[in-house]
């Protein structure tokens, strides 16, 4: 069996169809990237994955790599659910929506009693599990460690600095619902970090790779973030993104988190956030398909004030109508009836 773009079933179908359109074809190398990068946020998923294109490819130096990172990764969780001579309790946290703080909600001595009661206790909602270290007497020396990206910084780019330890947890690992979508863990060899540097360009997890994509300036978007679906505008145009590979060709330094665009997402109450994402993330969404709300009308203003068609004191009005802090009225964004007016008032389709 070949593995290809089609076995990345996390890309977006945007995305997906777009590069078959271009005859986009990456090389075994790429495959590895975008499948290290495209399932962070399911660890168990990207090992098997990964393990799919390490028995394909016929490149020996990936396949050391590939083999390298999946015995890193397994080292790493094996460390962080262990709890030799007990040393180590495991705190559950949520993040309790109504108070908007986060609540601790059981202390274990093993991890897996914490994670079957975590996934029992909050379903499909997001929780944390916190490996934190017992103190029993004087405070013991801990070894922090810090890597700094190694294509800016160089060969001494991983620090390593022992000192009192200070109270913050030594791992923890991320759920929603039965998945877990990321960990970490203190105590890592620095041999065994400095091998899987996944900062390293000579190492496949942060390529470079400039994915064709569809966006444009003023593109309405979706992506999944935090189990829901959000909306986005796209603020980088298509101009912007050709002067930076244009750049990147010149000689400017670029890894994986460089090759993305920038969009801003609305957030639950109507804000916009600014982040840098990957085009493979990014479904392109038909503002005519949405259903008839104020927040499609809101989401409009937006679109249009991003290609440069509408004007910012109008989409002022329409935040602060979505926001619930006026009852102004707002004008007809198009000018289109001159004379009529149209009171908005304010809902939340998009949970």
């Amino acid at each position: 069996m070949t593995f290809s773009l089609d076995d990345l079933e996390g890309m977006s179908k945007t995305e997906k169809e777009y590069l078959k359109s271009v005859g986009y074809k990456p090389s075994d190398r790429e495959l590895a990237t975008l499948c290290y990068q495209l399932y962070t946020d399911d660890p168990n998923l990207r090992i098997t994955k990964l393990g799919g294109l390490m028995a394909q490819t016929t490149d020996e130096t990936l396949k050391k790599q590939i083999e390298e990172r999946v015995e890193y990764d397994k080292e790493e969780w094996n460390l962080l659910i262990s709890n030799p001579e007990g040393k180590y309790v495991f705190v559950i946290e949520h993040h309790d929506k109504e108070y908007d703080l986060d609540e601790v909600c059981g202390i274990f001595r093993h991890f897996v009693e914490a994670e079957s009661y975590g996934i029992k206790k909050f379903q499909d909602e997001r929780f944390e599990i916190h490996k934190y270290l017992i103190v029993d007497g004087e405070l013991p020396d801990s070894e922090y460690v810090s890597v700094f990206n190694k294509g800016l910084f160089g060969e001494d780019n991983i620090k390593v600095e022992r000192r009192e330890y200070d109270g913050g947890d030594v791992g923890n690992a991320t759920y929603e619902g039965k998945i877990c979508r990321y960990y970490y863990v203190r105590g890592i060899s620095f041999d065994k970090r400095r091998n899987t540097d996944e900062t390293d360009p000579k190492r496949f997890e942060n390529l470079f790779i400039p994915l064709p994509h569809p966006f444009d300036r003023g593109d309405l978007v979706s992506m999944k973030r935090g189990g829901r679906e959000v909306y986005g505008i796209v603020e980088e145009s298509r101009e912007d993104w050709e002067r930076f590979l244009k750049r990147v060709e010149d000689g400017l330094f670029a890894d994986f988190y460089d090759a993305s665009i920038t969009v801003d997402f609305m957030n639950e109450k109507g804000d916009f956030m600014h982040d840098h994402v990957s085009p493979m993330y990014l479904e392109k969404v038909d503002w005519e398909s949405l259903p008839p709300s104020d927040d499609k009308e809101y989401l409009r203003y937006a679109m249009d004030l991003a290609k440069g068609q509408g004007t910012l004191d109008f989409f002022l009005l329409a935040y602060e109508e979505r926001q619930g802090r006026s009852e102004r009225i707002i004008l007809n964004w198009h000018g289109d009836n001159e004379n009529e007016e149209q009171k908005e008032t304010s809902v939340l389709p998009f949970q």
